[in-house]
This record gives structure tokens, C-alpha cells and sequence, in this order.
């Protein structure tokens, strides 16, 4: 294990090993997939072997992450365990042949929306394009991070953006810049979403059509289906999508109205601070609360997460993954968030989710070096995870190309 403050080199040994498993579970999928499409007949998709498959890779890409890469100084993420079945080959080729869009859907909290800012800044390809930096100029953050899909719909910002998105890759078009912007209706003032085409251009369609991946954020305010939740948010006449039971379902039928595309990926993330209004609610100080009297506040969270992850699972098609993540250890709140942690990988287990596991990959490294205040995450450390997640649902892609299309 590494020593917090010095520097931190992954044994050759533990790092051969892990390419051999990154290798062994790629040979193997693609063999099985393989031998299935051989034949003169094709059977349907598997999706109960193609998740496993894929939950393999993502926990081999995670053990990787966690023994090889310096979060602070390597984004993206060029794990062989996902690159490996998304980059090269008939799976690739699989995708641009079906022109998939690789949309990502993350529901969480403040933590979430500066990770996805984090990685669209990152991925800024107007900035890039036009040689400005990715943050220097109004074009390059309008594109990275102001387009609120929600906008007019859910009105409570809870002190951000309460929804935001930015195109990671595009198709086929030479525009950069604002023009390409105003062109599919992406600019911060001038979109209404929810309609039924997010440009005003006759003919242009969704963004999605114009895009090869989507990356995109919503606030959910708390675990428990009914507010109030932490500073007395609730449902209101202004906004009655506060409610957890009522908001995941209406912004799931929302970010797909207003990109044109089903996610490849769906990412809940309840956030911590629900531990915190059980605990307001009972009249409990946090320093007074023994192991004993967490068990029913741990017991209820992972309950109401179960139940939202379950309705989520039976919503989206087996071509979408639905799963969590987990965020890295808060300062100072070490013995919290290891209930936390320990409740949403518990709640995926039960569902038999993937767990992308962000606190898993920061366990050898101090807080200093991924956050900025003690409790959210630094633009790097964001970018990198981002990243992560992306290159997943790329691989998850390519993983169900082939078997949908029987192409290997």
C-alpha cells in the first residue's frame, strides 16, 4: 500500500496481473460471443451474461485504476480494461457502424455536478478547436457546462446548476464554436428543453444527432422518496419535482425528450447528507450517535435506494446499465462515510448493479490530494473519474453492439 506524502509506485507484479485479467476477460467475452454468432442461426442477446461480463471489466478497470494511475496528474482514464473493448476491432467498428451516441446520465449532488463540469471542461472540444483555453473564454464554458436541459422545468437550483450536460464528441460536422452552438440550439440563453427538437434549424434534430457522446448531470435533493429533505426542500407549487419519487421518473422522461437518446449508462447517487436529516430528524448529534443507533439510518438508506435503483432497472432496456457510484473519503468524516460507502455498494449488491467505485480508487491517497475543500472534488481528480465513466459506458457499448448485432 502506498504511504500518504510520498510518492506512490504500483509493484510491476500487481500491475502484469491485472493486464493479464484485463486480457483474460476481454479473450473470454469475445470468445463466448464469438461462438454464439458462429452458427447459422443467431439466438438472441444474452443481457444477464453481458452485464456480468461487463461488471468483470469493471471491477478489473477499478483494482487497475487503483494500483496504477496518479489521479491528480493523469486524466483521461486509458485503462487497457475498458480500451481494450472500445477503441479497436470489430467493436469499434460495430459502433460507427450503427452511429451509437454514448450517453451518460449521472443523478446526484453538488459532487456529481462538478465532476461532470470537470470532465466537460476537460473534454472541451470548442475550446480545443478554436486554440482558446478550455476555460479562457465565455464560447468554451458555454460549451463545457451551460447547457441546463432542465431549464423551465425543475426550478430549484440548490446553489447550482440543478441539471447541466456537454457534447464529449460529435459527428460529421466542421462548425466550431459559437456557430455550431447556435446552429443546435446548445447556447446558454436560447434553449428550451423538453421540446421536441433542441434546434432551431429545420431538419437538425436532436443533439443527439449530431453527437457521438453525452455527458449529462440532475440534482437529487435526497434518498427518502418524500421531502422534506436537508434545509426543508419539499415540493412546492413552484416545484413539484423536489420529491425524490417524483423527480427521478420525470427527469428520466426528460433527458431523453430533450437529447433524442436513450443512456447508455444511468448513475444514482443518493447523496450523504441524507444520513444527516435521519439523524436532524430523530434530534441525534452525529458525535453522539453510537454503531448501534446508525444501524436503522443505514438500514432506511439503503431501503429508499434500493427502491429508486429497482425503478430505474425496471424503467431503462437492458441496453442501459443502471448502477451507482461511490465518491472519495470527506475530511473529517471518515467514520460516516464509510457507512455511506458500505450502504450504496450494499444496495447495488442486492440488485446485482455495477458499482463504479470512486472511493475505492482514492482509498491509498490522502483527501489533500483530490479535494479542494474538504468535501468536494478538485478539477482533476473530476476530470479523471469523468473520464472513467465515459470510457465504461464506451466500452459497455461496443459490448452490446456486438451482441445485439451478433457481429463478432
Amino acid at each position: 500500500m502506498p504511504v500518504h506524502g510520498g510518492r506512490w509506485r504500483p509493484s510491476l507484479r500487481a500491475v502484469v496481473l491485472l493486464l493479464a485479467l484485463c486480457a483474460a476477460i476481454s479473450s473470454s467475452g469475445s470468445s463466448s460471443n464469438s461462438s454464439s454468432s458462429t452458427g447459422s442461426t443467431r439466438g438472441p442477446c444474452n443481457w444477464a451474461e453481458l452485464h456480468a461480463q461487463f461488471a468483470r471489466t469493471l471491477a478489473a478497470a477499478t483494482a487497475f485504476a487503483t494500483l496504477r494511475y496518479n489521479i491528480t496528474r493523469h486524466p483521461p482514464f486509458p485503462s487497457p480494461c475498458l480500451n481494450g473493448t472500445s477503441l479497436a476491432g470489430p467493436a469499434a467498428a460495430c459502433v460507427r457502424r450503427r452511429s451509437m451516441t454514448h450517453a451518460v446520465l449521472i443523478m446526484g449532488d453538488s459532487i456529481d455536478r462538478i465532476m461532470v463540469g470537470g470532465g466537460c471542461a476537460h473534454w472541451n472540444i470548442t475550446a480545443y478547436e478554436s486554440g482558446a483555453g478550455v476555460n479562457g473564454t465565455r464560447e468554451g464554458r458555454a460549451y463545457a457546462y451551460d447547457w441546463e436541459w432542465s431549464r423551465g422545468r425543475l426550478k430549484h437550483n440548490s446553489g447550482g446548476l440543478v441539471s447541466s450536460m456537454c457534447v464529449v464528441e460529435r459527428l460529421g460536422s466542421n462548425v466550431t464554436g459559437a456557430a455550431w452552438l447556435a446552429a443546435h440550439g446548445m447556447g446558454a440563453t436560447n434553449v428550451s428543453a423538453g421540446s421536441s427538437s433542441n434546434s432551431s434549424k429545420p431538419g437538425s434534430g436532436h443533439i443527439s444527432s449530431v453527437a457521438s457522446a453525452l455527458f449529462g448531470f440532475v440534482h437529487i435533493l435526497g434518498a427518502e422518496p418524500q421531502g422534506p429533505y436537508l434545509f426543508g426542500l419539499a415540493n412546492s407549487a413552484e416545484d413539484g419535482y423536489i420529491d425524490t419519487a417524483s423527480r427521478v421518473p420525470y427527469v428520466s422522461g426528460l433527458f431523453e425528450q430533450a437529447l433524442g437518446v436513450v443512456p447508455s449508462l444511468v448513475i444514482y447517487r443518493a447523496d450523504m447528507w441524507s444520513f444527516y436529516k435521519q439523524m436532524a430528524d430523530r434530534g441525534w448529534n452525529s458525535t453522539l450517535v453510537t454503531a448501534t443507533r446508525w444501524e436503522p439510518i443505514i438500514d432506511k438508506f439503503i431501503e429508499h435506494t434500493n427502491a429508486t435503483l429497482a425503478w430505474l432497472r425496471a424503467r431503462y432496456p437492458p441496453s442501459t446499465l443502471v448502477g451507482v457510484h461511490t465518491v472519495p473519503m470527506i475530511t473529517n468524516e471518515g467514520a460516516t462515510h464509510a457507512l455511506y460507502t458500505a450502504g450504496l455498494r450494499a444496495a447495488a449488491r442486492r440488485l446485482g448493479l455495477p458499482v463504479w467505485d470512486w472511493a475505492e480508487i482514492t482509498a491509498p491517497r490522502p483527501p489533500s490530494e483530490y479535494l479542494t475543500d474538504g468535501i468536494h472534488p478538485a478539477k482533476h481528480p473530476s476530470a479523471w473519474f469523468a473520464s472513467f465513466v465515459l470510457s465504461s459506458a464506451k466500452a459497455w457499448d461496443a459490448m452490446r453492439c456486438q451482441c445485439e448485432q451478433g457481429s463478432h
